[in-house]
């Protein structure tokens, strides 16, 4: 494995794992599970070469990770059927088995006979970052999710990577000129993650009594009374380098607190919400034990960056 070169960006995955197997495995590049771990397993050599980066931290993110229920529990969005994770082999699946009782561990695993750390080499297992969830709440703050609205989207400032989103979505950008964001290219992210610090909601404008189009095509911006923005935009493919060749398209940009004026949500931090009496007290209801729920947000606050001796050799 080598690196292009390039920067990269942390993607917006968490708990995420990855195993690589193979008889030698040489690492010259960047590896990334965020919050999540790697097992790199060789049968005969494995070598961490100068410069590459194999990284389970989560420091300086701030992402989305399950949603909640009820504001109690958090589901934890590995086990959406509720398997029994002590028993794979259980057929018998239980709503109380999707909560989690804490944050994934990270962990990076290196196996192998001759395991070689070049100098510069950086196995980083740190702490820091942030995980958060959310669930829509019908009532006083409005009877419907405008997140699930069709073509709703969200896109965050200075992230350049790819959607999380399944299939040909995942490599999808918009150029938004204006709106509160610097006119530029913007990852098209699910709506749900307009909860990420700084997120916006873009969705293509029906163009209220004609307004959109003229935007569009004199490339303004037409700040709405309820706080939204419409401004042009067009969209591109990184992944089959399509783009849209028609003229700019309106799009209607929300704040995230728009977003909350709109509809009502529950939100929840990771390191907040299992230290909190409220969770231990649900921790209790469901299993008799109290546990240790802060023991998560622990885990991601310690950790180790390996960075070898320059003279070190194997």
């Amino acid at each position: 494995m080598r690196g292009t070169g390039a920067t990269t960006t942390a993607p917006l995955s968490a708990g995420g794992s990855l195993t690589l197997t193979a008889p030698v495995i040489e690492q010259y590049g960047v590896l990334r599970a965020p919050f999540g771990q790697i097992a790199l397993n060789a049968s005969d050599r494995l070598v961490l070469g100068a410069d590459s980066l194999t990284s389970v931290s989560g420091a300086g993110l701030d992402m989305l990770y399950g949603t909640l229920s009820n504001a109690e529990y958090w589901l934890d969005p590995a086990n959406p059927q509720g398997r029994n994770r002590d028993n794979p082999g259980d057929a018998n699946y239980l709503e109380e088995n999707r909560y989690l009782s804490s944050l994934p561990e990270k962990r990076v695993s290196l196996q192998a006979p001759d395991v070689e750390m070049a100098a510069g080499a950086v196995v980083d297992i740190a702490g820091g970052g942030e995980l958060h969830a959310w669930e829509h709440v019908p009532g006083p703050g409005g009877s419907y999710d405008v997140l699930t609205l069709p073509g709703m989207y969200a896109v965050l400032p200075g992230y350049k990577g790819l959607s999380p989103a399944v299939g040909g979505a995942a490599g999808q950008q918009i150029w938004l000129d204006g709106g509160g964001l610097e006119a530029g290219w913007y990852t098209l992210l699910p709506a749900s993650m307009r909860c990420c610090p700084g997120g916006l909601c873009p969705s293509q404008s029906t163009g209220r009594g004609g307004c959109g189009a003229g935007v569009a095509s004199r490339g303004e911006v037409l700040n709405l009374r309820d706080g939204s923005v419409i401004v042009a935009g067009w969209t591109q493919d990184t992944i089959s380098g399509e783009r849209e060749c028609r003229r700019p398209r309106a799009w209607r940009v929300l704040s995230g607190d728009m977003v909350r004026r709109v509809s009502e949500y529950n939100e929840a931090r990771g390191n907040v919400f299992f230290a909190s009496d409220a969770f231990k007290l649900t921790q209790y209801r469901l299993t008799g034990r109290s546990g240790d729920p802060a023991s998560g947000a622990r885990r991601r606050r310690g950790g180790v960056q390996g960075h070898p001796y320059p003279d070190a050799g194997r």
